[in-house]
């Protein structure tokens, strides 16, 4: 049976009382245009699928492992977020049932 874990408003994440650790992990950014940044993507996630359920937001600065700001990926963040479900359903060795999300615009 797979655990789930409720999702996440902007507002939950703005609020400063979440901590990175090792069922969340904040990422300023991911550059899916160079093999080192995917490279890195599928290094977090398959890290999460070792310790079980997790979040990987993307497009948010952290400092000491909390909130900071946002810093919303550039271009579509629906096609950013297509593009990172990809990579990883791309990678059939990771199951994509972690939650992965993309901070809002």
């Amino acid at each position: 049976r797979r655990e789930t874990i409720a999702p996440l408003a902007a507002d939950d994440i703005a609020s400063g009382d979440l901590q990175e650790g090792e069922s969340l992990d904040f990422k300023r950014e991911v550059n899916l245009d160079k093999a080192d940044g995917k490279t890195r993507l599928v290094d977090d996630v398959v890290a999460f699928l070792n310790r079980g359920p997790g979040r990987l937001i993307i497009g948010v600065e952290e400092k000491g492992g909390r909130f900071d700001s946002f810093r919303p990926q550039p271009g579509d963040a629906d096609k950013a977020a297509l593009r990172v479900q990809t990579l990883i359903q791309a990678s059939s060795w990771i199951s994509t049932s972690r939650a992965i999300s993309a901070a809002p615009s």
